[in-house]
């Protein structure tokens, strides 16, 4: 063990806090790989990874387990952890009992839910059941709205994998807080209180966010100031909420993600507050199963959702969708999904997400293993979902070639021309709004299209590319983004903006006769009052 402790430059001390069990239980082979594994993410010294280099904090080799004697004594936020490595630089993180948060801020305790493939829910207490329903839901908010800053509301709708399919995946998602109403659709395309906005979004400011929306690795970040934060990309949602009082028990959180109270068998309430309980916290996937959980769920159906007209909308219950429920064999598919069972014992490609834990990682398989019989040709989908849900919760989980063992290949020079693959690149690469990427990240790392060097991601596209820095669209005085050559007016239709060259340029606006200031197409726009229309130069509002 000495040996293979002097080769990666660590002490004893070093590799318990990197290992989740005593140095002893692993063999010569499993422990090399695991902390070589860890080392090599520190020593790749990439910018804007979330461990800073030893010019920038210097720590000796004695203070591996408490960071106090490094030159900036103990950088990280409260309840977070410290490690440094042998070539002392440290990393900030936050632990599984305190999961939400900045670590170089500070982490708090809370918990996840989220829902992932057909899809398959998971809610904060960790129950774990299928709803196929295709009419917009309460995915979770606060029970009772008592005017507290914290409050928050998320909806989310699925859609059919195919017309009349008899499974579906999320595709589209709103979150409210702070008076602001976030909307994200499949393609990640994204209104703000129903006017196209494009990533990053602040409100009020960058500088001061009460909400903040970022695009990061293909996934879309919500956050507001409290420590909510939900995740979202094509069949895939995932909520965090700090274990704040109002938050705390049966009746704190309602919705599809359950409440927060540590007990999974309660977790399924009806909008009235009617409790579906059963021995375990899992439901099994079957035509009985689907019916009982729909017919709770169903009640938490909203038609208060961007863009919805529920006439006409061909939207069905969860419970109407269960009456279609087929079993299907799962021989073929279960041996398909094995890697993902692999990583319960550490190993196989995506053994680095052991840290998941045993009943995580077997739901995962289950749900592929059930995709992959209904959904032929769906494996590297849900291995990628899983991906993205270790990176996410583990933080630096470098997966290395798991796409060319599992045959699931990632093509970016097609994807994002001026980019290469990258199994753990930074969770702060360098975008247009940070073309040096960010000292202290802090968000790990996630596989993805890196951007060669020379070149910054332009998260305001979407999918997000890789351009130059005097390609990159306009910046307003909030930190928001506005695309090259895009014009749109603000202040209630008051003034005109466009963005050239980088630089935004305005004028005094104001609407014609018979016009107010309104939305169209998605933009603030001069709207033509009830009883008039616009000429066909669309100057002016003339009589209908």
């Amino acid at each position: 063990m000495g040996t293979i402790l002097l080769l990666l430059g660590l002490t004893a001390t070093a590799a318990a806090h990197l290992l989740e069990k005593p140095l002893e239980s692993y063999s010569k082979q499993e422990l090399f790989h695991k902390l070589e594994h860890l080392h090599s993410q520190c020593s790749a010294k990439r910018p804007g990874f979330p461990f800073v280099s030893n010019a920038a904090a210097c720590c000796p080799d004695n203070s591996v387990s408490t960071c106090q004697n490094c030159e900036n004594n103990n950088p990280c936020g409260q309840n977070a952890v410290c490690w440094v490595f042998g070539d002392n630089k440290f990393t900030c993180f936050c632990h599984e009992a305190f999961p939400i948060g900045d670590p170089y801020d500070g982490c708090c305790d809370g918990s996840d839910s989220c829902a992932i493939g057909d899809p398959h829910y998971k809610t904060l207490d960790g129950t774990y059941y299928d709803y196929q329903g295709t009419c917009p839901y309460i995915y979770s908010k606060p029970c009772k709205d008592d005017g507290l800053s914290s409050y928050y509301t998320v909806k989310a709708k699925n859609k059919h994998f195919y017309p009349n399919s008899p499974v579906s995946y999320v595709s589209e998602v709103e979150v409210s807080m702070h008076d602001q109403v976030i909307h994200i659709d499949e393609q990640l395309k994204l209104t703000v209180n129903g006017l196209r906005t494009f990533f990053p979004f602040y409100y009020p400011s960058k500088n001061n966010p009460k909400v903040s929306v970022e695009l990061r690795g293909g996934y879309a970040y919500v956050k507001s100031r409290e420590g909510v934060l939900v995740t979202f990309t094509k069949a895939y949602i995932n909520l965090k909420v700090p274990r704040l009082p109002e938050f705390v028990g049966r009746d704190g959180l309602c919705g599809f993600a359950g409440n927060l109270n540590k007990n999974c068998t309660d977790d399924l309430i009806d909008i009235d507050g009617n409790g579906l309980i059963l021995p375990s916290c899992r439901y099994p996937v079957d035509q009985n199963g689907l019916k009982q959980v729909a017919k709770i769920l169903d009640t938490w159906r909203t038609n208060e959702f961007g863009g919805f007209n529920p006439v006409g909308s061909g939207c069905e219950s969860g419970d109407a969708i269960a009456e279609k429920f087929v079993p299907c064999d799962t021989t073929q598919s279960s041996q398909e999904c094995l890697p993902l069972k692999q990583a319960i014992d550490g190993q196989g490609p995506f053994g680095a997400c052991k840290a998941l834990g045993a009943q995580r990682i077997q739901a995962a398989y289950e749900s592929c293993s059930f995709d992959g019989c209904v959904i032929k040709g769906s494996k590297c989908q849900a291995f990628t979902d899983f991906v993205g849900q270790c990176q996410q919760l583990i933080g630096n989980a470098n997966l290395g070639n798991w796409r060319e063992l599992t045959g699931c290949p990632m093509d970016c020079a097609k994807a994002n021309p001026f980019s290469t693959y990258d199994a753990c690149m930074p969770g702060c690469q360098p975008t247009c709004q940070e073309p040096n990427g960010v000292e202290k990240c802090g968000r790990g790392c996630y596989e993805g299209c890196k951007c060669s060097p020379g070149y910054v991601l332009d998260t305001a596209q979407i999918p997000a590319k890789c351009v130059k820095v005097e390609q990159c669209p306009c910046v307003d005085a909030n930190g928001n983004s506005h695309p090259q050559n895009f014009s749109w007016y603000s202040n209630n239709c008051t003034k005109a903006n466009v963005c050239v060259g980088g630089k935004i340029f305005d004028r005094p606006y104001s609407c014609p006769a018979n016009a107010s200031c309104g939305i169209a197409n998605g933009n603030e726009a001069c709207v033509c009052n009830a009883g008039f229309k616009f000429n066909a130069n669309k100057t002016d509002c003339v009589p209908v």
